[in-house]
C-alpha cells in the first residue's frame, strides 16, 4: 500500500535497482514522473511493470470515512486516492492493498487468472 500512495517517489538509484530484480523488464526505463531537480518516479509507474496486462476498477479500504450520522463523507476528485483503476496492466489511479489485490472474486489477482491465464497470473504473485 505504501508503495502506491500520492506522495510517494523513489529516487535513480533505487529505480534502477528494482528494475533489474524484473524477470519480463524489456530494458526500458519509465519516463520520470518529476524531471527537475532530480529524477524521480512514482511508486505506481514501477508497480505497472510487473501487472498483467489486465483491466480493472476497484476500490481500495482507504476511503472516506463516515460522519456521526453514517453517511459517508464527499469526496472531491478522489482525494482519497482509493479509487482503483488499471488499464492494460498500468495503474492510472487509486492505491493498491490488500482489498485491490484481493483474495476472493474482483481482486486483480482473479482477474489475473481469468484474463490472462495461471503462468503469466503466478509470475505476477511471485514478485
Amino acid at each position: 500500500q505504501k508503495m502506491t500512495k500520492r506522495g510517494i517517489f523513489i529516487e535513480k538509484d533505487l529505480v534502477f535497482n528494482m528494475l533489474m530484480w524484473i524477470p519480463q523488464w524489456d530494458g526500458n526505463i519509465p519516463i520520470p514522473a518529476i524531471l527537475k531537480p532530480k529524477q524521480l518516479w512514482t511508486g505506481k509507474q514501477l508497480l505497472s511493470l510487473i501487472i498483467p496486462k489486465v483491466n480493472l476498477k476497484s476500490k481500495a479500504s482507504n476511503g472516506p470515512s463516515k460522519d456521526a450520522n453514517g453517511k459517508t463523507m464527499s469526496n472531491t476528485f478522489n482525494a482519497y486516492d482509493h479509487l482503483v483503476t488499471i488499464q492494460e496492466g498500468e495503474l492510472l489511479e487509486g492505491t493498491v492493498d490488500k482489498r485491490t489485490i484481493g483474495k476472493g472474486m474482483g481482486g486483480l489477482i482473479h482477474t489475473a487468472w481469468l484474463d490472462v491465464g495461471f503462468e503469466e497470473n503466478a509470475r505476477f504473485m511471485n514478485q
